[in-house]
């Protein structure tokens, strides 16, 4: 019971820590308050938790004023979790405003929505069947993370899903290895 306790102190100082920075305008204690959750083994009822609702606004004050992984965990989440066309719309504005942030898992996963024709399940109907957007997002993204991009698509490759490329979108140019004399 006294390792309860002092687990608890401490937890309870962490949060009112970083919730104090969040509410002095600190974007990344912002994201950490939306991701602020009581670890499992509450025995004893000492940690501080509060309101799902209280965690989502930070995450979208902080995206809100440019913090880069919050706008992309809120559109991959909710790109995930979105139940009607509102909420899926709701993580569609997420991810284009991570991607334009430079954020390049939101490239790919944009990708992915332009290069499948709804059929109804989880995809976005909104979306237009797109293979050029959908490459020169998913080549921004290579140019950003390297093969990872080829990795995270996997599935697509595997299923055949993914649409070859047009030949509106041209191949981006591969860096050229330097020769080992000019090393």
């Amino acid at each position: 019971t006294t390792l309860f306790r002092s687990a608890g102190y401490w937890w309870n100082h962490a949060f009112e820590a970083i919730e104090k920075r969040a509410q002095e305008g600190d974007l990344d204690a912002m994201f950490e308050m939306g991701n602020y959750s009581p670890p499992p083994g509450n025995l004893d009822g000492t940690l501080r938790a509060y309101p799902q609702e209280l965690a989502h606004s930070y995450l979208i004050k902080a995206a809100e004023n440019g913090h880069v992984e919050a706008a992309a965990m809120l559109g991959h989440v909710g790109d995930l979790t979105a139940r009607t066309e509102e909420e899926q719309r709701e993580a569609w504005k997420w991810m284009n405003i991570a991607a334009g942030q430079g954020d390049a898992y939101s490239m790919v996963d944009l990708g992915r929505h332009y290069a499948v024709k709804h059929q109804g399940g989880t995809w976005f109907a909104f979306v237009p069947y797109s293979p050029s957007k959908a490459w020169e997002l998913w080549d921004k993204a290579e140019a950003l993370i390297g093969a990872e991009v080829g990795e995270l698509l996997g599935d697509f490759y595997q299923t055949g899903t993914i649409p070859p490329r047009p030949k509106s979108v041209p191949a981006p140019p591969r860096p050229r290895p330097v020769p080992t004399e000019l090393k």
